[in-house]
């Protein structure tokens, strides 16, 4: 289903779409007035050329002034009008910020074990991904906790995905977001919402109901980006993942009837801020700020001390995340879906077009392609 599903927008877009060409873009285009004036200026320095006179200097000299003085006026008021577009927009504000950089971001180069530079970019690749896998958590199944699983009522029929519910989940997508591997861009499936609600719904219940997901929908094409530090080191690179958008809508769906069961059965700790419902890192100072000030209040000393989990999400092993959900009294197709979730996913790191895959399954091996060709190393844990 999801084959088909996918191939048909794919056709549409290549039919219809049209592919921007970058070499032809225009930049800074000027007024049809300040054209005019600069199409004088250079009849003028013609005729000066031709005619080496004082006259007709000075008339070039002038017409030259005006051109600059023109030039200067139209980008002050082209500067203040995207300053004015910068409200509620920090998106567009950090795209203006970052067309003015002089050092890009991208990843060129970067030191290997042995302290040598890469020299290409499919070494760049290889290397990030290498460094990547190592954070994940590898945890033995036999060494997993025995947890008592809970009966609170929870029904799989509580979850469905009927037309309306994917529908308005469209209707919100963030049209500025990037597509994942599958290349279905989310402003595709805004503006065409009306169309794809109902097959997205039966492929939703389908893989619901069957407790699998394509394989698309568990690969991710890996981003980096710097943090800071020197540039060469692979550690001073953050993954940012770019997924499946028909994914990210039954994620964000499961995820709300979840959150609703955790938080009616009171399920989640106090303490928890992150990740909740009217919730966030303001609250969290708040609260914590009020339990110091009523501390010294009463007199007792106080000592903080701060913690942060290094690479917090990506080492969480997910055999144990099963586990926890089901003394939550998660079970059934949901756990299912859950649990397949979570295995053999698969990573790229691309970098200019280069990447290398991991897929999160299988003993390590790896095949090397032919010139021009894409490499790729498998892993499984």
């Amino acid at each position: 289903m999801w084959v088909d599903f996918r191939q048909i927008p794919k056709k549409v877009v290549d039919m219809y779409i049209p592919l921007k060409t970058e070499g032809k873009r225009v930049r800074n285009r000027l007024s049809n007035h300040v054209q005019r004036k600069i199409r004088e200026r250079c009849r003028a320095w013609q005729k000066y050329r031709q005619y080496q006179s004082g006259r007709n200097f000075a008339m070039y000299k002038q017409l030259r002034n005006e051109v600059n003085r023109a030039i200067r006026k139209e980008e002050d008021q082209k500067r203040k009008r995207i300053l004015a577009g910068f409200k509620n927009n920090p998106k567009r504000f950090h795209g203006y910020m970052h067309s003015k950089q002089t050092v890009k971001d991208n990843v060129m180069t970067l030191r290997k074990y042995d302290g040598e530079l890469t020299r290409t970019d499919q070494e760049t690749a290889d290397l990030l991904a290498a460094y990547f896998k190592e954070v994940y958590t590898v945890k033995y199944v036999i060494t997993l906790p025995v947890v008592i699983e809970k009966d609170l009522g929870r029904q799989d029929s509580d979850l469905n995905f009927d037309e309306i519910a994917v529908m308005e989940k469209l209707l919100k997508l963030n049209s500025d977001k990037s597509p994942g591997s599958d290349g279905i861009h989310s402003q595709l499936l805004k503006e065409c919402a009306t169309v794809l609600a109902e097959p997205l719904s039966l492929l939703f219940q389908r893989s619901f109901d069957t407790g699998t997901l394509p394989a698309d929908w568990k690969t991710a094409n890996i981003v980096p980006i710097f943090k800071k530090g020197d540039r060469t080191d692979r550690a001073n690179y953050r993954p940012v993942s770019l997924t499946s958008v028909p994914c990210k809508i039954i994620e964000s769906i499961i995820k709300d009837k979840l959150m609703r069961f955790l938080e009616s059965n009171d399920l989640l700790c106090k303490e928890q801020h992150g990740f909740r419902s009217g919730r966030s890192c303001l609250t969290n100072l708040l609260e914590t700020f009020e339990n110091w000030t009523k501390a010294l209040d009463e007199g007792y000393g106080l000592d903080v001390v701060y913690l942060d989990y290094r690479k917090a999400f990506d080492s969480v092993p997910h055999q144990r995340l099963i586990k926890k959900l089901k003394s939550f009294g998660i079970n059934g197709k949901l756990l299912q879906w859950l649990d397949d979730f979570l295995t053999s996913r698969t990573m790229k790191v691309i970098i200019k077009g280069i990447y290398i895959a991991q897929v999160r399954k299988g003993h390590k091996c790896a095949k090397r392609l032919g010139s021009g060709e894409l490499s790729h190393s498998y892993w499984r844990y």
